[in-house]
């Protein structure tokens, strides 16, 4: 979902515990991405600047103006994760919350990967269940 209208993103890393196989069977059944159940962000906003191309020769020009800040309302994202990914998840466009003089819309798209720790890596030299694929 992120492209061209894209204005801004973030990276977030989310602490979980190690992949681990419950039943016995060589493949991951908890931990990892599983642990994830929402994402919410609750301090959602954008500022909107006039862009004013200024030439050295023009000392009048004082650069871009801020038009307006516009807030947005708190956004949650459930979560649909696997062990070693969390699939894209996406909550609908969103007005803001504020008065505005122009208009844009937000949304929140989460997608994630699992990165094994080193303490994961202990984990699985002596433990069978913490030894397993997902």
């Amino acid at each position: 979902m992120l492209g061209w209208n894209a204005h801004g993103t973030e990276l977030v890393a989310r602490w979980v515990s190690c992949p681990r196989d419950t039943n016995d069977d060589g493949i991951c059944d908890t931990g990892g991405g599983k642990d994830l159940f929402a994402y919410g962000e609750s301090n959602n906003w954008m500022r909107l600047y006039e862009l004013d191309p200024c030439l050295p020769w023009a000392p009048w020009c004082h650069g871009d103006d801020l038009v307006e800040t516009l807030y947005f309302p708190a956004t949650e994202v459930h979560l649909r994760c696997q062990v070693g990914w969390c699939n894209e998840v996406s909550r609908a466009w969103q007005a803001p919350t504020s008065d505005w003089v122009t208009y844009a819309e937000m949304a929140t798209v989460v997608s994630g990967v699992y990165q094994d720790g080193i303490n994961c890596e202990y984990l699985r030299v002596g433990n069978r269940e913490y030894n397993c694929y997902w």
